[in-house]
């Protein structure tokens, strides 16, 4: 027969209560003797909890769901690691749904949450997606009652809290380190551009900032459209070799992946004849031979802080908590840059 809180506490000879509050987690005066106890007498009798009861007392599930654009591309493997690590800390349970990128199944999985009664979601919005779905996704699920985190995403939604990364500075740290290797023609391959504060953008904006303090006048020949995927990199990367560049900032790591291929097929040295830099320091690139320069954002505390705000909120809903949490990118340099003319 299945455990219950008022077992543990016969065995323990506290009040259900206390037991309860131990159990769930809940802030508490006991011992860290009692505490104990009654822990080491759940695991004994096999306690598991009844969610689905607890929830019709609480009208809570203590389940978060989030939605990743890739979750092929270890920055968003990342991600949900660290939304699960904290829900783990914290008793609640995780949904983990994948678009692939397709902007269509962003509503249709918010769907499927607001169906198994999560309270609350974690958006990381398909790669492109325009501003007006964004609101639209995020008060619809608000209008639930859902608290929602977008992450990676800049919103002015009031209903909305943010979890980012300062991408307008990364284009920058990015582009200013091939400047300072001398290079001069830098070209840049964007992931995709549907709105100004998209991220894609962001790190454009930030490429672009970096040339113009550095007195170059770039052109659009320069840039190079992409979709954050590999093959956009393949793709673009001669073009912009043709275009006389010697230097390529590529808005995210599978994006610098593309263009390693490329240039390995075309028999192009890295970083002899072009230096590459990436974005995100995903954990295979440190492996590639060169070792990709990148710019690092730190995903797994991204997806933790995130899943933070979330239970935060609902734990004290009267408690003011910060809106938008902004972290600030690291450039990680490898081997796949160097110095401008400089010799082996």
């Amino acid at each position: 027969m299945r455990a219950t809180i008022k077992d543990i506490a016969r065995e323990t000879h506290l009040s259900p209560s206390t037991v309860s509050l131990v159990l769930n987690n809940k802030p508490h005066r006991l011992s860290e003797e009692t505490r104990k106890r009654v822990l080491e007498t759940a695991k004994r009798l096999d306690y598991r909890p009844n969610r689905m009861a607890a929830s019709l007392v609480t009208n809570r599930t203590r389940t978060i769901g989030i939605v990743v654009a890739d979750i092929k591309n270890a920055y968003f493997a990342e991600l949900a690691s660290g939304a699960e690590a904290k829900c783990t800390d914290m008793g609640y349970s995780l949904i983990i749904c994948n678009t692939n990128d397709q902007r269509e199944k962003d509503f249709d999985y918010i769907n499927l949450m607001i169906d198994r009664g999560v309270d609350g979601i974690i958006i990381s919005f398909s790669a492109g997606v325009e501003e007006e779905t964004a609101q639209k996704v995020t008060a619809y699920v608000r209008k639930f009652g859902i608290r929602a985190v977008a992450i990676d995403y800049m919103t002015d939604f009031s209903h909305v809290m943010n979890v980012r990364l300062d991408n307008k500075l990364g284009g920058y740290l990015a582009t200013k380190h091939l400047i300072d290797l001398g290079h001069r023609r830098v070209g840049c391959i964007t992931g995709p551009i549907n709105n100004d504060t998209c991220t894609a953008n962001l790190r454009l904006l930030g490429y672009k900032s970096a040339l113009r303090e550095a007195g170059i006048r770039g052109t659009a020949e320069w840039i190079a459209y992409g979709d954050f995927h590999i093959d956009s990199g393949y793709r673009q990367a001669g073009r912009l070799v043709k275009q006389g560049v010697t230097g390529i900032f590529a808005s995210n790591d599978l994006i610098a992946y593309g263009v390693y291929k490329w240039a390995r097929e075309q028999a192009v040295d890295i970083p002899e004849r072009i230096s590459v830099v990436g974005y995100d320091d995903i954990a295979y690139s440190d492996f590639f031979s060169p070792g990709l320069t990148t710019v690092h954002q730190p995903a797994f505390d991204m997806g933790y802080k995130a899943a933070e705000k979330i239970i935060e909120n609902l734990m004290y809903p009267d408690k003011k908590i910060e809106r938008t949490t902004i972290y600030e990118p690291r450039l990680v340099v490898r081997e796949s840059t160097k110095i401008l003319g400089q010799k082996p």
